[in-house]
């Protein structure tokens, strides 16, 4: 039984990166298989692989959130968004036992690669009963796939990142890893996903910054190069254009910004929730349901459109951003012990391009969403935080 248990782990792993773009029902199977296989071998575990101290940043953080949470009583008026972060809790700790990290990152290939596959087809259906595809359109975008397009985007982005990363590992499987990276690069275009687009340039450019050794000249060509490739997506993909409200002059692009970009209003009015009097700068708000009010409050008052202003209370907009959440749910505590946490593990990874690109990666999605809100987002960020803590585990 034990031996059957540690040969499965690996791929149960793996099958959850793969099913996790499809609904949150079957990776908490996926979890609970993992737990059981976990109990079963629990003696065999290598906790030192646990101290480092980015591992202890990580849950000083997770202890002062619960600690916090008890305190206030919201752990317990809130359970809803407290219990999601057992989550983050437990994926370390599962981590350890992964023994082939590849297999982990074929798994999110693959899940990206289903991901894409059923996009498709949903798109080619909506193509000919419609005869168009709305990427452009936030409402309708999200029934052509799996998952909504920020979190699908940064998917893509991991399964490019991971394609590349495992060519040098697996030279037979080369061209279908760069088919792989090169589908799920093309995949973001598609779907027009802003956060996920900008993040590959800035991936771009700080590989060929830091980590790229060529000479100035061919660093001067391969600039001209992605600019150009960068310019003629915009010019050839109205998506994309519309995405990033590109208008014909800057005027009219700022003007449609301000109109239909919430966190232009969501950021200011976040602003003002930070410099109320009941706000504690050490420990933030005490609850939720407060922030939320707080905010809804805000919408009204400034929001002079009525159809705008109901859309804002209606879908009652949190901070898309994950650190300015944390920073009003947890205050100045919580923030600097998460953006500690951030800062020290990409300073231990700091030489390696591809497990830095998957940090900053990760780190741009939390700058425009708040990804530990949803429970898709706790796996997320759990199951690649854990990826790059334990990155020492053989392949």
């Amino acid at each position: 039984m034990k031996r059957i248990a540690s040969s499965a782990y690996d791929y149960i792993f793996a099958m959850l990166l793969l099913i996790l773009p499809f609904g949150n029902a079957l990776p908490n199977i996926a979890i609970a298989l993992l737990i059981i296989c976990y109990a079963i071998n629990f003696k065999n575990t290598d906790y030192k692989r646990l101290k480092h101290y980015s591992v202890y940043i990580y849950y000083a953080f997770l202890a002062y959130f619960f600690i916090r949470g008890a305190f206030t009583q919201s752990l317990f008026t809130e359970w809803n968004i407290h219990k999601k972060f057992i989550i983050l809790l437990l994926m370390p700790l599962l981590f350890i036992k992964v023994r082939r990290v590849a297999v982990i990152k074929a798994g999110a290939i693959a899940g990206i690669m289903a991901t894409i596959a059923v996009t498709l087809f949903l798109s080619a259906r909506y193509y000919l009963q419609f005869g168009g595809l709305p990427f452009g359109n936030g409402d309708v975008v999200n029934t052509l796939i799996p998952m909504e397009r920020p979190y699908a985007g940064f998917y893509a982005v991991a399964g490019a990142i991971f394609s590349f990363s495992l060519i040098t590992q697996y030279k037979r499987c080369k061209w279908l890893l760069i088919v792989c990276g090169i589908v799920s690069v093309a995949f973001i275009i598609l779907i027009s996903a802003r956060i996920s687009f900008l993040t590959l340039i800035v991936l771009g450019i700080v590989y060929l910054l830091f980590y790229l050794s060529v000479s100035p000249i061919k660093k001067f060509i391969i600039i001209a190069v992605g600019l150009g490739v960068v310019v003629a997506v915009f010019m050839f993909n109205k998506n994309i254009a519309e995405r990033f409200f590109i208008k014909e002059n800057i005027k009219e692009s700022l003007a449609v910004a301000s109109d239909y970009e919430p966190r232009l209003v969501i950021w200011p009015c976040a602003y003002e929730l930070a410099n109320r009097d009941d706000f504690n700068v050490l420990f933030g708000y005490e609850n939720n349901t407060t922030i939320v009010n707080n905010y809804l409050e805000c919408y009204t008052q400034k929001i002079d459109n009525e159809s705008k202003k109901d859309y804002f209370t209606a879908s009652k907009f949190n901070s898309h951003n994950q650190f300015i959440d944390f920073y009003l749910s947890e205050g100045l505590i919580g923030f600097l012990l998460f953006f500690a946490f951030c800062v020290s593990l990409l300073y231990t990874i700091r030489r390696s391009f591809p497990d830095t690109a998957l940090l900053l990666s990760l780190i741009f999605f939390l700058l425009v969403e708040n990804v530990l809100h949803r429970q898709t987002g706790c796996y997320i960020f759990s199951i690649f935080a854990a990826l790059l803590l334990m990155r020492n585990t053989k392949d």
